[in-house]
């Protein structure tokens, strides 16, 4: 039932998504000072979307470590179980204004915050959306698993295989709306998979930055005022934790998973998301997923910045040139200046490794301008941040005399030409002796003349 027009149309989404992000998702150290602490959280992560770079992230208490198999520890998915619902009524429903008749069975058993929802309540998908995303309703959740695909079973089938279509393989499903089942896992790298998924489609970001949503009235019921659970933006029960312009995306809390939010902003033009599983309560009744969520964002606004580290004017090296008058080397530049998002406080000049590797010894004139000659290499910490091909600065005209003078030479010293300059001499050699000895056995066979004395008597 899953199969819609819609549900079709973001396939390709994913196959663009999960190389680009299972490529470079995990691999960048986050080397910014003041990291802030996060001691009440058990896993925490904070991912700049722009640049596909984590810039903070704590798999478990001890830190950013995987388990003995290698792999990101499980964690329970808790609330965060709603996006991936949410994403499969996104793609499935093409008509928001389709009414849904809510049955028995989609929630008779459903416990968990809920907008109370009733057998024979005829609400749009419109409403049930807002519910879902913005209320966190379980119960609007479960209705919207049956209307797509008959049961709970079936839905939550769709779920863990979207789930491995966007390579969250290490998730697993288990009811739409994460109340607490031992069998029901994820991890804080799947996670992340998901959230970004979700947040690439417009309508759910819209919808979960709603601080309040007012559900019209029903056959059953008056009209609802929902808030968001994320009290990054709804002000209705807590103002403290208040930060202009976050992306909800979701928000929740399970005895056992902990608070557990998924948020995300832009910010000084970038966007962040920031995921905190697994946190804790003050005894004073603070809230340690918002407030290190709100903290960490501020923190990687400023933490983190485009830093200019070469520009393309500067000079990196000589390379000698030949066959010209005018000048006897020419000067090699990047081909285009490199910026890299990196730590603010960056020192370039002495955390910046500059090297660089040349194609050839030497030039021939003539050389162009922006001529490739080699290849400039950057690295901080002994991690590659920039790579570059090396230019010319400037074009060096050919001497012709020089040219000329290079081929005579070329000609001169060829294999061809020598060994025919050999073979000549070697026929000049075996001529001379050729003709000596014809001439000494000439002169062995020919007759002596007689003289006077030798004449004969008579």
């Amino acid at each position: 039932m899953l199969n819609s027009p819609k549900h079709l149309s973001f396939r390709l989404i994913p196959l663009i998504l999960c190389p680009l992000l299972l490529s470079g998702l995990l691999v960048f150290p986050a080397f910014a000072l003041d990291r802030p602490d996060t001691p009440h959280a058990e896993s925490v992560l904070v991912y700049n979307i722009d640049n596909d770079t984590v810039l903070y992230r704590k798999y478990t208490a001890e830190g950013d470590k995987l388990d003995e198999s290698g792999k990101a520890p499980a964690i329970y998915p808790a609330s965060t179980a709603k996006i991936m619902t949410a994403i499969l009524a996104l793609e499935y429903y093409d008509d928001w204004n389709k009414t849904v008749t809510v049955s028995n069975d989609a929630v008779k058993n459903v416990t968990g915050n809920n907008i109370a929802l009733k057998k024979d309540e005829i609400v749009t998908v419109r409403d049930l959306l807002h519910a879902l995303i913005v209320a966190g309703a379980n119960d609007a959740a479960n209705v919207l698993a049956f209307d797509m695909a008959g049961n709970q079973a079936d839905f939550v089938r769709k779920m863990n295989e979207k789930a491995l279509e966007l390579g969250a393989v290490n998730t697993t499903y288990t009811n739409p709306y994460g109340i607490h089942n031992a069998n029901m896992k994820t991890t804080l790298d799947d996670t992340l998979l998901i959230a970004l998924y979700a947040y690439r489609i417009r309508e759910f970001t819209e919808i979960s930055s709603l601080a309040k949503y007012e559900m019209p009235k029903t056959n059953l019921t008056a009209a609802r005022n929902l808030h968001n659970r994320n009290y990054l933006i709804a002000r209705n029960r807590e103002t403290k934790y208040y930060y202009e312009g976050v992306i909800g995306m979701n928000a929740g809390s399970t005895s056992e998973a902990g608070y557990c939010l998924v948020t995300a902003i832009k910010e000084k033009g970038l966007s962040f998301l920031c995921i905190v599983m697994g946190a804790g309560e003050s005894d004073s009744g603070d809230i340690y997923s918002y407030r290190y969520a709100k903290t960490l964002l501020q923190w990687a606004a400023d933490a983190y910045a485009y830093i200019p580290l070469i520009d393309k004017s500067k000079i990196i090296c000589e390379l000698p040139v030949s066959l010209s008058n005018d000048t006897d080397h020419v000067t090699l530049r990047p081909a285009n200046g490199i910026e890299k998002y990196l730590p603010a406080d960056i020192d370039v000049a002495s955390e910046i490794d500059v090297s660089y590797t040349l194609f050839t010894d030497s030039l021939e004139a003539p050389v162009e301008a922006g001529q490739v000659a080699g290849e400039l290499l950057l690295t901080y910490r002994g991690e590659e941040v920039g790579r570059i091909d090396l230019v010319t600065t400037g074009e060096v005209d050919r001497t012709e005399f020089l040219y000329v003078l290079k081929k005579i030479e070329g000609v001169v010293t060829s294999r061809p030409f020598i060994a025919a300059a050999v073979s000549f001499l070697v026929l000049i050699v075996a001529y001379l002796l050729l003709v000596s000895r014809q001439r000494a056995q000439r002169s062995r066979y020919a007759p002596r003349r007689r003289g006077p004395h030798n004449r004969p008597r008579r």
